[in-house]
C-alpha cells in the first residue's frame, strides 16, 4: 500500500485547490475555516476529520491559520463522496498522530503503517455508520422512536419507562398499543401498567 503523510506548515491560511489519485483523510488539529471542493464547501474546526475521495479538487482556507495531518492512501471507503466527522474521538486522533509519527520516523516503524491506516479507515466508516443510525432513529415516528431503544430491556423496566414517557404525553393514548408493539412488548400488559402508573401519579399529584 502506497501511503503519503503530510503536515501543514505553521501559519498556513490557504492551501490551493488540488486533487489526488487516492483518498486523502485529514484531521484538523487547529484553526477554523472551510474545505472548499468541487462538490461543495465543508466547515472545519479543531478535531474535524474530512475524507476526500480520489480526483475531487479541494483546498482549505482558514480565518487565521490552520494545522492538519493528511493521510493519502487507497482506502476501502466505498462510495466516492466527501465524509465528515465533525468531532473525532480520542481513538481517531490517536491513530492520526501515531501514523504521522511512524511515517516521519521511517525505518522499521514504516512497516506498521498499512494496518494503522486500514484501522483508521474502519474507524471513519464506523463513525459514519453510527451517524446514519442516529439520524434514522431521529426520523422515526414518535410512537416508535420512544420505545425502540427500550425493546431489549426487561418487561417491568420497559413498562416503567414507557409509562413515564406516556405520562409526559410524548405518545398520545390512542397510539399506546402501537408503541408497545414497536417495543416488542405486550400492548395489553403495557397499557394496563400505564393505567396503574398514571392512576398512582394522579393520587400523588
Amino acid at each position: 500500500m502506497d501511503i503519503l503523510v503530510t503536515v501543514t506548515r505553521e501559519n498556513t491560511r490557504v492551501f490551493p485547490m488540488h486533487n489526488h489519485a487516492v483518498w486523502e483523510v485529514m484531521l484538523y488539529t487547529a484553526g477554523t475555516g472551510a474545505l472548499k471542493t468541487d462538490a461543495g464547501d465543508f466547515s472545519f474546526h479543531a478535531d474535524t476529520v474530512i475524507a476526500v475521495p480520489p480526483r475531487l479538487r479541494h483546498g482549505s482556507c482558514a480565518e487565521n491559520a490552520f494545522v492538519n495531518i493528511c493521510v493519502h492512501a487507497p482506502l476501502p471507503l466505498g462510495e466516492e463522496r466527501v465524509r465528515v466527522i465533525e468531532r473525532a474521538d480520542g481513538k481517531i486522533r490517536a491513530l492520526f498522530e501515531l501514523i504521522r509519527d511512524c511515517y516521519f520516523e521511517g525505518g522499521e516503524t514504516a512497516g506498521v503503517l498499512p494496518p494503522l491506516v486500514m484501522a483508521l479507515s474502519q474507524l471513519i466508516a464506523c463513525s459514519e455508520s453510527e451517524k446514519k443510525r442516529r439520524r434514522a432513529r431521529a426520523s422515526r415516528p414518535a410512537d416508535r422512536r420512544v420505545l425502540s431503544c427500550r425493546s431489549q430491556r426487561g418487561g417491568a423496566d420497559r413498562a416503567d419507562r414507557l409509562c413515564r414517557r406516556l405520562s409526559a404525553h410524548v405518545v398520545s393514548p390512542p397510539l399506546w398499543p402501537n408503541a408497545a408493539r414497536a417495543a416488542g412488548g405486550n400492548a395489553h400488559e403495557l397499557c394496563a401498567v400505564a393505567a396503574r402508573y398514571l392512576s398512582r401519579r394522579a393520587q400523588r399529584g
